[in-house]
């Protein structure tokens, strides 16, 4: 069965122009029908300049431009924000469920015309990316019957439509290309016209077979080709990867949002949601600056709503002022920064009133707690620090930069609690912070890092049951500011973990993600479906990044977790210039211990401190003086001075507690400080067998303190190799220094420096690899009096690894072998 031709008059056109394409075979397509069509006026003949070239002839082609499935977006329906709830039903590929205007028309409506189809029906449409493509055609699929009971009509079909296609989204731009009647029939009905090059494409409905509801199947753009043209999908060889992407679920996600948010936060909501005006606002805000086809007019309805709240105080009424005020001042702020506003009243109203409440340590203060929505105030002092960023940056009134500097201060100097927390002084830190803020900054990333569930997901706190969207949205958007690239398996793991959690199927939910697992005792799928669109939408733009990757030899992320044994045998009492081996070794504990980064555990574990070396027990005697916890640099050197070198050396048996210790904690890191061999029949190969078969993560480096023996030093390095760990030797104090600060320094700060020498971006070493735009670059390492440079390239979508490591008692940076 051949589907027929249809001949439409294009409003450019001085006459009837005619398109033709090849006839689809019977098993492909249903029965289509013609559409009637009404020439419109051609334009009056102008004298002014000669005509253009003529084109080469176009022929049509049944490549479908809007599928879903191919990146296509439903950007805008009449009566709704975005394609609504029910939008990508005429894009889905599928034949029902129908889409449906209005969409909530129920049978008893047929009797109330409040309830009817208002027309003109405006459905804006767009192509993968929203990029241009020449389009000449228009298909609808309409049901062969009506799918809701009509009385007395036989046909939901539209009547008379037109097409209207654009370059850029503005009233003006739009050109009306086509009008047509359709057939009031089910099956496919195309409105062909006149090749044009689009990246918007408008189907207007001006009236219905009936006047109660009208329905559509499917809607599909097709694409035209002439000589010289090249086709969107052999362009954008992306395309094929779009279903089932993050920048899909992203988008999908913020469909969803725009449309339930604004539907909530309507007039007649008595509450205001801090997650539903104001975050929704930040989502859209964050999406739109990665080129995602956000709703501008629900951006304006949700400011438009959380105006109508504010008080002449500066307030957001009714309940929780501070906390309500704090989050619309940054969902005003976003909203601004979004559309380029330069000047708000309402913005300033609502800083002016922080700044009153704003503590003198820069802390905005919370009165009410209601997890996860309102918990802490890294959230809301990070919230406001929006605002009072955007009045500073608009204003010349010092208060603001003021109370931004404040606020900046009180979030770098206090300790996070909550993964929330934690969030929240990420992005602070790198979004408005100082180069050594920001550095300051990446340990915390690091520990959320580590809190990373084995479904790849992240907890809003470590005592709930498991992971959820909220959180792992929250942590990705933080990594992805903190400059983490999205290639790290890591980042990968959570979007993986939100892909399968995102829902899926053609109903109202549609790319919304559930609230489960949360402390929440209201539970609202706005907020995991927020965060989850900020994370994804933060993080996935369309231009290609590549990333820079810096890891110490041998280093995991659990190296936050760090073990020190120390040698109290007997033999450290011998002399050493004009101390002995135990000061300068409890000296360089000292020293080491003042230097560890305020992220780590550690913990401190001894040998040969309680029994003489005469003693039976003496070859069982270690112990674990300090546990493995956040590092508490006083009980440590408390501890260790405490103590009087007496026994022998259980150094194997020492080592070996050291995979217990760390168990618990995820692995990590020991260093052993050892002035001897061991001396209790320990086997130096058989240790490093258990540890392997342990499973526990453990890199050992030992230190030896004043040892000569060749062989011994051979077998304690193989020990040490064995875990991926290094063997280093000091004669005298300041070596074991060295060498103690050389195995303790798991994270190494960097700098990423252009061509002029402008450093661009800052990090630590780190299995984590950092985003960089493709291009060349030196990068800096300063350590222990060391400067290392060396020139790395970055390409897209590939990771450049350098490789640090100790040659001796110096590090050198160098690229894996392949």
């Amino acid at each position: 069965m051949k589907r027929a031709l249809v001949f439409v008059i294009a409003i450019a056109m001085a006459g009837a122009a005619a398109c033709s394409r090849k006839d689809d075979s019977a098993a492909a397509k249903p029965a289509s029908s013609t559409a009637q069509t009404t020439p419109a006026a051609p334009p009056a003949p102008t004298t002014e300049a000669p005509p253009p070239a003529p084109l080469p002839p176009a022929t049509l082609t049944d490549t479908n431009l809007v599928a879903a499935d191919v990146g296509g977006e439903v950007e805008e329906l009449s009566g709704f924000y975005g394609p609504g709830y029910a939008g990508r039903r005429l894009i889905d590929g599928l034949a029902e469920p129908t889409w449906r205007a209005p969409a909530d028309w129920w049978p008893g409506g047929m009797y109330n015309e409040d309830y009817w189809t208002k027309y003109p029906q405006d459905i804006l449409l767009s192509f993968y990316e929203r990029k241009p493509a020449l389009v000449g055609g228009v298909t609808l699929v309409l049901p062969s019957a009506p799918t809701v009971a009509v009385e007395n009509d036989p046909s939901t079909a539209p009547r008379d439509v037109e097409v209207w296609t654009a370059m850029e989204n503005a009233p003006d731009r739009f050109t009306r290309v086509a009008i047509a009647t359709i057939d009031p029939k089910g099956g496919e009905q195309t409105i062909e016209f006149p090749a044009t090059e689009a990246r918007l494409v408008k189907l207007r409905l001006l009236s219905g077979a009936t006047r109660r509801v009208v329905e559509i199947a499917e809607v599909r753009v097709l694409e035209s080709t002439r000589e010289g043209y090249e086709p969107l999908f052999t362009r954008e060889p992306g395309v094929e990867h779009w279903k089932g992407s993050p920048r899909e679920a992203a988008q999908r996600g913020l469909d969803w949002l725009q449309q339930a948010a604004n539907d909530w936060a309507s007039p007649t909501q008595p509450c205001f949601g801090c997650h539903v005006h104001a975050q929704a606002l930040m989502g859209q805000s964050v999406a739109l600056e990665n080129n995602y086809r956000v709703s501008l007019p629900a951006m304006r309805a949700l400011s438009d709503l959380m105006r109508g709240r504010l008080t002449p105080e500066g307030t957001i009424a009714p309940q929780h002022e501070t906390e309500a005020t704090a989050f619309g001042a940054m969902g005003f702020a976003e909203a601004a920064e979004a559309n380029a506003t330069t000047s708000d009243p309402a913005l300033f109203k609502t800083v002016d009133y922080l700044l009153t409440v704003q503590q003198k340590d820069g802390a905005i203060p919370q009165g009410n707690e209601e997890p996860p929505i309102l918990q802490g105030q890294f959230m809301l002092t990070g919230n406001a620090l929006v605002a009072f960023e955007w009045a500073a940056s608009h204003s010349k009134d010092p208060k603001y930069r003021q109370g931004a500097n404040r606020a900046v201060g009180w979030i770098a100097a206090n300790d996070p609690v909550t993964t929330q927390d934690m969030v929240f002084k990420i992005v602070s830190l790198n979004r408005y912070g100082n180069a050594e803020q920001k550095r300051a900054a990446w340990p915390i990333v690091e520990a959320l890092a580590s809190q990373q569930q084995e479904d790849g997901g992240w907890k809003e706190v470590t005592s709930l049951d498991g992971s959820n969207a909220f959180a792992t949205g929250q942590v990705l958007y933080a990594f992805k500011r903190a400059g983490v690239s999205i290639s790290s398996p890591m980042f990968q793991r959570g979007v993986e973990y939100l892909l399968k959690n995102q829902v899926i199927d053609p109903v109202e939910a549609n790319g919304m993600w559930k609230a489960v697992h949360t402390q929440s005792q209201r539970k609202s799928d706005f907020a995991p479906t927020m965060w989850a669109v900020i994370g994804l939408a933060g993080s996935y733009g369309t231009e290609p990044k590549g990333a820079l990757q810096v890891v110490r030899e041998g280093d995991k992320i659990a190296a936050h977790n760090l073990e020190i044994i120390l040698d109290v045998s007997g033999s450290m009492n011998a002399k050493l210039g004009e101390t002995t081996r135990w000061q300068t070794a409890l000296t360089t504990l000292k020293e080491v211990v003042a230097a560890l980064p305020d992220d780590l555990n550690v913990g401190l574990r001894v040998y040969g401190h309680r029994y003489s070396s005469k003693s039976a027990e003496t070859c069982q005697d270690t112990e674990l003086v300090v546990p493995i916890a956040p590092i508490d640099r006083q009980k440590i050197v408390d501890a260790a001075s405490a103590l009087k070198p007496r026994g022998e050396t259980p150094l194997i048996r020492s080592v070996l507690r050291t995979v217990d210790d760390l168990k618990a904690a995820g692995g990590g890191s020991v260093i052993l400080i050892t002035d001897g061999e061991e001396s209790c029949k320990g086997n130096a190969k058989s240790a490093a067998a258990q540890i392997k078969k342990s499973g526990v993560q453990v890199a050992l480096n030992i230190v030896g303190f004043t040892l000569t023996g060749k062989a011994v030093e051979s077998e304690l390095a193989g020990l040490a190799g064995s875990t991926g760990g290094h063997y280093y030797s000091a004669q005298d104090g300041a070596q074991l220094s060295r060498a103690v600060k050389l195995a303790a320094l798991t994270r190494l700060p960097y700098d990423v420096l252009d061509s002029s020498g402008k450093v661009l971006a800052s990090g630590q070493s780190s299995e984590l690899s950092r985003e960089l735009p493709p291009g060349n670059y030196r990068l800096r390492i300063e350590a222990l009096g060391q400067r290392l440079e060396e020139p790395v390239t970055v390409a897209a979508d590939e990771t450049t690894t350098l490789m640090l490591s100790v040659d001796g008692d110096r590090f050198v940076l160098r690229k894996p072998a392949s």
